[in-house]
């Protein structure tokens, strides 16, 4: 019953909860971010990460295949308008690429094990999102959260030729 009771609970919660999958075309545009504001001290925050699940109902052997996703969270997200611009929007869509960037080296992990246990997954998730922390929290030194603007055109073009070369794994 327990089992039965904490998936309803993560179904339930995931239904009410506003999300974004990431997709190649797609800007995100404040009309996205319809959180509650929380920080003073911020223009923005964007509240993103990577979802993973298994790709095949069935386990084999309590073995699965897994895949990621980057999502932006609507609902936890927030800016205060007085505060914001393009640039600031640019700035927020570099850690959403970021996101996408860090589900791509994930479905790579994934497809390079193959069929893999739900401990193994999570082992492979927590691994990687150290590194992704890591990464974003080094965006956010470097480009002095998106003010230092030669610093962010340099980021958003290394994680655009990043997500380029993992083409592979969309």
């Amino acid at each position: 019953m327990k089992i039965a009771t904490v998936l309803f609970i993560l179904i339930s919660n995931a239904s009410f909860s506003q999300a974004i999958l990431w997709k190649e075309n797609f800007k995100l545009d404040w009309k996205n971010f319809k959180g509650p504001t929380e920080d003073q001290d911020v223009a923005a925050v964007t509240h993103c990460g990577i979802r993973v699940k298994p790709t095949v109902k069935v386990l084999v052997k309590g073995k699965a295949t897994y895949t990621a996703f980057a999502e932006f969270t609507c609902d936890s997200s927030f800016y205060f308008p007085q505060k914001v611009d393009s640039l600031v929007l640019a700035h927020e869509q570099l850690h959403f690429d970021i996101a996408e960037l860090f589900a791509r080296k994930l479905r790579q992990r994934f497809t390079d094990r193959g069929f893999i246990t739900p401990v193994e997954a999570r082992n492979l998730f927590n691994k990687l999102h150290k590194e992704y922390f890591d990464f974003q929290s080094r965006i956010e030194e470097e480009t002095s959260h998106g003010t230092k603007l030669e610093e962010e055109k340099k980021w958003e073009q290394f994680v655009s030729n990043a997500i380029r070369e993992l083409n592979k794994y969309k």
